[in-house]
């Protein structure tokens, strides 16, 4: 179905569209081992979870992004039992601008905690690192 759907994203002039598949189904044994559990890891794992339904703009206004992020932070601290520490959530549901995923707090949020440390020479492979964007794309030069 993820094929098919890349060719339609692709004859449309999309080529480098990223697709996701969501269901309310249990995710296979092998989809499921996707990211490493907690007992996998050597040093903390770190997950930046972005999801902006632009409520502010009808032209704009997704549905589904802020239940994404939940679904995932759910799935992350219950299955991987990633611990809450280690996940962070910008979203425009939230009310604190430093949660506000605006262009600078993400970036802020990359580069001063998601791949904090990760540069180190310390147990280099050790940790995983997870970026989820749910959200319109575009570009920003």
């Amino acid at each position: 179905m993820l094929g098919g759907m890349r060719s339609v994203a692709a004859a449309s002039g999309c080529p480098s569209a990223l697709l996701t598949l969501r269901s309310s189904c249990p995710l296979p044994p092998a989809a499921a081992r996707l990211l490493p559990s907690i007992d996998e890891l050597r040093a903390p794992p770190r997950a930046l979870l972005v999801g902006i339904c632009y409520t502010g703009s009808a032209d704009w206004k997704l549905q589904g992004a802020w239940n994404d992020i939940s679904d995932l932070l759910g799935w992350l601290s219950t299955e991987l039992q990633w611990p809450r520490r280690s996940i962070r959530v910008l979203s425009d549901r939230l009310r604190s601008a430093s949660l506000q995923p605006t262009r600078a707090n993400i970036l802020r949020h990359l580069e001063e905690w998601l791949l904090m440390d990760e540069r180190s020479d310390d147990d280099p492979g050790q940790s995983c690192r997870l970026l989820h964007f749910c959200g319109h794309g575009g570009t920003d030069e």
